[in-house]
Order: structure tokens, then sequence, then C-alpha cells
């Protein structure tokens, strides 16, 4: 709901400049748990209603019923969203793209693994969550190990290469990617989650309820 605002404030500052947004995400379908025909349809007229708004819906190697998966799902889809991030670079003269949460965290290192000799793209990690967050145990198990060394991928990106960057959603997340995955603090940018506050008043429920 922000960009139409924000690309206008752009473009008043960049004159011969014009911005789009590419909302991606995994192709799901009705049979993926927690897939939200009316959020989808939502989206959907939203970048109707905007030329300069896209959704765009990538590959996990799945049947598109599986979100978060395994990491045999998070190369597929990272691998992905890299090729889609290429196809953009040769379109636009400067691409930004957040690539968010584990299944894409790590999009940079494959891109920049393939075509290291584009300088136009900027990739930004941003995790919600994280192995260590999720650890109910001391012991790790086999998955959350595997799941931390994958995490651990955009982290040391980050460290090797001033065009990536590991975003942050809070003063937690900054404090557990430093001293838990050792990120370096050059390398942190703050993105916080924003709140439509109007959107929430359809669920607004007086105390006196309770």
């Amino acid at each position: 709901h922000s960009f139409p605002y924000v690309s206008k404030k752009l473009a008043a500052t960049y004159k011969n400049c014009t911005f789009d947004l590419f909302a991606t995400t995994i192709k799901y379908d009705a049979g993926c748990f927690g897939y939200s025909k009316v959020v989808k349809q939502n989206t959907q007229k939203l970048c109707r209603n905007y030329k300069n708004i896209h959704l765009v819906e990538l590959l996990n190697n799945s049947r598109a019923d599986e979100s978060y998966a395994t990491i045999d799902q998070w190369r597929a889809a990272s691998i992905s969203a890299a090729t889609f991030i290429y196809t953009l670079s040769l379109k636009y003269s400067f691409v930004i793209a957040i690539t968010v949460d584990t299944p894409f965290a790590q999009t940079a290192s494959y891109f920049f693994k393939q075509y290291k000799q584009i300088g136009s793209v900027r990739i930004i990690w941003l995790p919600q969550s994280t192995a260590l967050i999720h650890a109910k145990r001391k012991k790790h198990t086999k998955n959350e190990l595997v799941r931390r060394v994958w995490e651990m991928g955009p982290i040391g990106e980050a460290k090797r290469n001033k065009l990536v960057r590991i975003g942050l959603i809070g003063t937690f997340m900054r404090s557990h990617l430093i001293e838990k995955y050792g990120a370096s603090k050059n390398s942190l940018i703050s993105l916080r989650n924003a709140v439509y506050f109007k959107k929430l008043d359809r669920y607004r429920r007086s105390q006196k309820n309770y």
C-alpha cells in the first residue's frame, strides 16, 4: 500500500527515472498449508490498480503444495529468485532485491557466483527468524543444524561482498545475528516491519468482552 506514495516521492526527486515493485512469492495452490485465496485475489487487485506493482510467482521444485519445506526446496527457491533478479538487471539500470526468510537466504550467493560482473544489483537478506531461535534444546537436531549452515551463507556473503546486506526487523535480531551468527555490524541495515493500522480496525474488539 505504501509503494505508490514512495514511488511518487522518488520520481519527484529523480526526474528521469521510473520505479517498479515486483512482489515475489513461491507458486502455491489451494493444497498448500497457509494458502489464502482472498490474500492472493487482493494482491492481484492491487497490482491491477497500479501499473508499477507486479506479482511474480517463483519455483521451489514442489507441486505448488509446499511453502517452507526443506533445504531442497530452499535451494530451488533461491536459484529461482536469483534468476529472476538477473532478468530484472537486464531491463533496469538499478535493482534492489529484498529476499525474505530462510528459503531465500542463499539468493545472493547464487546470484553473485553466476553474475559477479553485475554491479547494478543490491541484495538484502531479511530473516524473520532463524534455526537457533526455533531450537528447543542445546543439542540441535539434524534439521536445525542443516538450517543453521544454510543461514550462515548470506552472513558470510555479506562480509565478503559490499553489494549484499542483512536486513534487521528489530533490535533483538541485530544482537542475535551478531552474537550467534557472527554477522558483521557493517553489513546490517534496519528494515523494520510495518503495520497498516487501518487494516486492523476490522479486528478491533472491546476489552469489556473479556
